[in-house]
């Protein structure tokens, strides 16, 4: 932590640099800065196309480019600073501000950054997928840096921070051939258990959507004040 003697150094310097500056030297640092804005833009779009190229996933063709972009500008920042003659402790100064600043701007994007990059690397699940999460099924439309996009079976379209989606954990029903469907029947206590159970199995046997293998289950999941719940697992 800089002391009080040591900022009044460093803007004793910035003074002198400051008095130092023509404007010969002012002109060609603007031009610096905006040679680098647009250096930015077409590097950060053809960076793009090429990544394209090259299959990766939109969010590290995202990133990727996001970085790159940064990168240019903070260094067209620095050459500018070296043209007007700042001292280099200035310039670290200032770097450092603009960074915690950019930090300080996207600290409640970060966690979602970094939940859409253990997404890219574990791979959880992918576009086109049927998952459930937050208490929500759907179908994966666009997963983002920041945003998973879902629609559900009613279509509509869910969006939802990827650091939410991580949280409450993933359920994917495409990463199997199959999958079991849990159906519930209530049977008064006045009527034949046995009997009720019996018919379910018959039923089940006669549809050809069900395989074998797996067999299907038939159990008695809950008692409740006037009737059994039957819970068939086909």
């Amino acid at each position: 932590m800089p002391n009080l003697e040591d900022l009044e150094q460093l803007l004793q310097e910035l003074s002198y640099s400051m008095n130092a500056i023509s404007f010969n030297r002012i002109f060609w640092a603007i031009v610096v800065l905006i040679g680098g804005y647009w250096l930015a833009r077409i590097v950060y779009h053809f960076i793009g196309r090429r990544l394209r190229k090259a299959k990766l996933t939109e969010q590290m063709i995202g990133l990727s480019k996001a970085l790159i972009y940064l990168i240019i500008l903070m260094a067209s920042l620095v050459l500018a600073f070296d043209i007007l003659n700042v001292p280099i402790t200035i310039t670290v100064v200032v770097m450092v501000m603009v960074w915690g600043f950019f930090l300080l701007i996207l600290q409640p994007s970060l966690k979602d950054l970094s939940a859409g990059m253990f997404f890219h690397i574990y791979k959880p699940f992918s576009v086109g997928d049927l998952i459930e999460t937050v208490g929500r099924l759907g179908y994966v439309e666009e997963t983002g840096l920041n945003f998973t996009v879902l629609r559900s079976p009613d279509q509509k379209v869910l969006t939802f921070p990827n650091e939410h989606l991580k949280n409450s954990g993933i359920v994917n029903y495409s990463r199997s051939a199959m999958m079991r469907v849990d159906m519930a029947f209530y049977i008064s206590y006045q009527d034949n258990l046995l009997e009720a159970k019996k018919v379910l199995h018959s039923v089940l046997e006669k549809d050809p959507r069900i395989l074998s293998d797996p067999a299907p289950e038939i159990y008695v999941r809950a008692l409740d004040t006037v009737s059994y719940t039957h819970l068939t697992l086909p």
